[in-house]
């Protein structure tokens, strides 16, 4: 980018997997793109290219969000290469820490966590809205004695294949997550009334009644749903 406008253009669209940040850009702007690219949520790592070699100005850089720090004059290729390949790898083992602290990587389906963060989220606007939302949880019946009888790894074929039924079921509507062990939490928003609750239940359980095959043998999993609703059941999660 030849000046500051067009990085900052450049960093909206969002569309590359690593900056390299001259700190003289445009005259000593590049610090205040760095903090500004942070502020904004720029996902992608930062390399910051400094002439000066003070301890301070790395130290600094590394605090205010930056990857790494190189020196203009000490810069090599081979030492470009390996903090960029460095940068990417921390960028992609963060991602994966921060995906598997929200997600079931089982089912791919949010996890506890992060349902329990977006209930929160959606009783504090229908508090401020004045309106209401049904909580729905979602258990696999007998779903042990498939464990013992057919193993593990037909229980994980199972809840798999119970997240992709839920999921098709209820496609943009609800909010879908993996609970517990054999548990799955619905979240139904937009003030939805107790009559309609009823109705997705009822297509929940539909869309659960035909066998699921399991190494090779058909298996039938009935389901049970409870069901409450913010505010006649509760004012919290």
């Amino acid at each position: 980018a030849e000046g500051y406008g067009t990085a900052i253009q450049a960093i909206g669209e969002a569309s590359h997997d690593l900056l390299l940040l001259d700190d003289r850009l445009d005259g000593g702007t590049g610090v205040n793109l760095l903090r500004e690219a942070r502020e904004t949520c720029c996902a992608m790592p930062i390399i910051l290219l400094t002439r000066t070699e003070a301890p301070e100005t790395e130290r600094w850089a590394i605090e205010a969000g930056a990857a790494d720090c190189l020196v203009r004059p000490r810069l090599s290729a081979p030492l470009l290469d390996r903090a960029v390949r460095f940068a990417v790898a921390r960028r992609e083992s963060s991602d994966r820490i921060r995906y598997l602290s929200q997600y079931d990587p089982l089912t791919g389906l949010a996890n506890r966590v992060l349902f329990r963060d977006r209930l929160n989220r959606a009783i504090g606007q229908a508090r401020q809205g004045e309106g209401g939302l049904v909580l729905m949880l979602l258990a696999l019946d007998r779903f042990a004695l498939v464990n013992e009888t057919m193993g593990p790894t037909a229980g994980e074929q199972l809840l798999r294949s119970a997240a992709e039924r839920l999921f098709t079921c209820l496609g943009g509507t609800a909010s879908l997550a993996r609970v517990g062990h054999d548990e799955f939490g619905v979240l139904l928003e937009h003030d939805t009334s107790p009559e309609e609750a009823t109705l997705v239940a009822e297509r929940i359980g539909r869309a659960m009644r035909p066998p699921f095959e399991l190494n090779g043998h058909e298996v039938l999993v009935t389901t049970s749903i409870g069901i409450a609703g913010y505010p006649h059941c509760g004012w919290n999660a």
